[in-house]
């Protein structure tokens, strides 16, 4: 009902997200069928664990964001401990799967994947929509990109002090950044630009 109402008021998009993983909630693919059956444009933030009820979905979503957030099963530990079901290397190969799926279906799905920047993967950071992309190129074909989305350490890890950075250390991260110079992978499929001036 909530959903008819604000469809009612003018509302077109329902992102699903937030804390927690929403495709292990029983009742997921239902209710994302039910949002499609009402118009919406779906867009879902996943870490990709139930990969499975991604793809029974993907027909439906016009914007699959993915919490990959690092590229070693070091930095994935420390970031999705609260979570802590899925390895690094599960999430590549369910990422895998997940593209070659959209490409072989020729589905009109945005893809994304989120970078988290704290303390130990700030030098990483910079190189990471070229080395995404160039990972999943088999599956991704020539035509289609994976936009990075830069994000900053959330609250969640309070009481992590190895994850934060202090105001110093991030004036000196922010340097890094723009000393990196024009990349196309960085400045054309990211949004390092907006994540400089929000920091």
């Amino acid at each position: 009902s909530i959903l008819e109402q604000a469809k009612a008021s003018g509302f077109q998009t329902l992102e699903i997200g937030g804390r927690g993983e929403p495709t292990l909630s029983s009742d997921f693919i239902r209710k994302v069928s039910e949002a499609h059956d009402l118009g919406y444009k779906i867009e879902l933030l996943s870490n990709a664990q139930n990969y499975r009820a991604i793809l029974a979905v993907l027909p439906r979503i016009s914007l699959l964001t993915i919490n990959l957030n690092t590229v070693n099963e070091n930095d994935f530990e420390k970031i999705h401990a609260p979570a802590g079901d899925i390895s690094f290397q599960q999430c590549v190969r369910n990422i895998r799967k997940i593209i070659s799926y959209i490409s072989e279906n020729n589905l009109d799905v945005g893809l994304k994947i989120n970078y988290v920047v704290f303390g130990p993967s700030i030098l990483s950071a910079p190189a990471f929509p070229e080395l995404v992309n160039r990972m999943f190129a088999v599956e991704l074909g020539r035509q289609r990109r994976i936009h990075v989305c830069f994000q900053h350490m959330h609250n969640y890890v309070r009481g992590r002090g190895t994850l934060g950075i202090d105001v110093n250390r991030l004036s000196k991260y922010l340097l890094f950044f723009k000393a990196f110079g024009p990349n196309e992978y960085l400045y054309r499929y990211s949004n390092v630009s907006e994540f400089l001036e929000k920091t």
